[in-house]
């Protein structure tokens, strides 16, 4: 009888308390007399945040073995009827977090605007990033910053980007905002470190690049991978709307190489835009025609090296291998005179005198052809004056 009883007696406070049990602390009991009645989770829009708390979804959340004082520290040891507004919940005093970075894009947020743990992460069901159903899972982060970013300038540009299209065999995008600003430190300092996370060989080949040498010594106009690809509007090299389709390539080099500002400030050549411009695989890339050489394709894209390099593929002694790959059979001719040259005195007499002659045969050919038009126009003209008037003679 004794066992039957105590057998009868377990069941019944199991069936008592298992909702209270399932938050993972008989202490929640006194606070659940209230917060898991139904008619808290009828609150109207205008009233404050939602108070009822549904057990069995809290038992499944990340802290569904803590108890509430353990977050709402300030109504420990209240009575049952407590204040009616609970403090700000301190998560940091579980999760110790660095806080804002002094440099993160949110740190410049106004005082009271920043987002906090709960924006992100929510409430009472707080699952992990592991779970499809947290807002902060890589399938979801997109659409959680989107709460605040939804009318910015970020959002838009990225869906049409390279990072938003899914990866193959897998159903989640190339990179989430996370992955590029991190979770909670959002820094935008410094976003070559970023993009190395998944471009490692892009980034080793950029570290030892002149652009690179030149944002390690503090000059902060040498580009980095946005200044050249774009920040949330990353496209593929093969779409037009690229900045590094061949056809803007020009154009995307020449923001700082044809900048007279930059040009004077390091030193920079200051015809080399224009004299690509001139040359055939400038006018042939103005024209459409992709399959021409353009800055890319001699001076490389991330490990662009000095010209007095010998690692550079515009150094003298390797000209030939990098006009090799489109002109095949290239030799040591090939690195002989200027490569960057107008029709100048100053640059090459040889071709200023070439340019000039081709020049004024093609203006003289021009005269002689128009003069003969004239002159045969002339004749015609004359011999049907003569006609009429021998005709009004007989």
């Amino acid at each position: 009888m004794l066992k039957r009883g105590l057998t009868a007696f377990l069941a019944i406070l199991f069936c008592h308390t298992r909702g209270l049990m399932a938050l993972g602390a008989v202490d929640n009991s006194r606070c659940l007399m209230c917060h898991t009645a139904p008619t808290l989770g009828k609150a109207a829009k205008s009233q404050p945040p939602v108070l009822y708390v549904d057990p069995d979804k809290f038992a499944s959340s990340a802290h569904g073995a803590m108890a509430c004082i353990d977050c709402h520290v300030d109504l420990a040891n209240q009575p049952l009827v407590h204040k009616r507004q609970a403090a700000t919940v301190q998560c940091a005093g579980c999760h110790v977090m660095p806080g804002l970075s002094p440099d993160g894009v949110h740190s410049g947020v106004p005082v009271g605007k920043q987002p906090r743990c709960k924006d992100c992460h929510g409430t009472h069901y707080v699952r992990k990033k592991v779970e499809p159903g947290s807002p902060v899972n890589r399938s979801n982060v997109e659409s959680t910053c989107a709460i605040c970013h939804r009318d910015g300038p970020e959002i838009r540009p990225y869906l049409a980007s390279v990072h938003a299209r899914v990866q193959a065999g897998s159903r989640l995008p190339a990179a989430v905002c996370t992955d590029c600003h991190r979770a909670h430190d959002v820094a935008a300092t410094e976003i070559i470190f970023a993009c190395s996370k998944c471009h490692r060989e892009e980034f080793q080949l950029y570290s030892a690049s002149v652009h690179a040498s030149g944002r390690s010594a503090g000059y902060t106009d040498a580009p980095t991978c946005t200044d050249c690809h774009g920040t949330h509007d990353i496209r593929s090299r093969k779409s037009t709307d690229s900045a590094t389709y061949p056809v803007n390539v020009p154009d995307l080099c020449g923001e700082c190489h044809g900048d007279p500002v930059l040009q004077q400030r390091y030193g920079l050549p200051s015809d080399t835009v224009i004299t690509f411009r001139h040359s055939y695989h400038g006018v042939a890339l103005e024209h459409g025609d992709t399959s021409v050489a353009t800055c890319t394709s001699c001076h490389q894209a991330h490990d662009i090296l000095a010209p007095e390099n010998p690692l550079s593929t515009v150094n003298r002694k390797n000209l030939p291998d990098t006009c090799g790959k489109c002109h095949f059979g290239a030799n040591e001719n090939y690195a002989k005179g200027k490569v960057h040259v107008l029709a100048r005195r100053e640059d090459s007499l040889a071709l200023y005198y070439t340019a000039s002659g081709f020049k004024w045969l093609t203006i003289g050919t021009m005269a002689m052809l128009i003069g003969h038009i004239i002159l045969d126009l002339w004749a015609r003209v004359r011999n049907r004056i003569c006609q009429r008037k021998r005709g009004e003679g007989a």
